[in-house]
């Protein structure tokens, strides 16, 4: 699809903003080690123990269907909070 050509759905070209959310990826980026002196896993397993500590029972088994697993269940559980310096 060529973006500069297509128009929105009212006929006028579409904004930049709207040109690169539907056309550029998101922008991934590894904080841990290089961004921030923690890892995040082990920030979100604190964090989950202080604001729900019975459900730290339930991480072994999540890290038994995978790291992956326990970062997704950690992350719907709990929400860190980026803060600028």
């Amino acid at each position: 699809m060529d973006y500069r050509r297509s128009l929105d759905d009212n006929g006028s070209k579409p904004t930049t903003a709207a040109m690169s959310d539907s056309i550029l990826p998101p922008l991934c980026v590894d904080l841990d080690g290089t961004l921030i002196n923690t890892d995040l896993l082990v920030e979100s397993f604190f964090l989950l123990l202080g604001k729900h500590p019975l459900l730290v029972l339930f991480v072994p088994f999540w890290l038994l269907r995978g790291k992956a697993r326990l970062k997704q269940e950690l992350a719907r559980r709990v929400a860190l909070m980026a803060v600028q310096c």
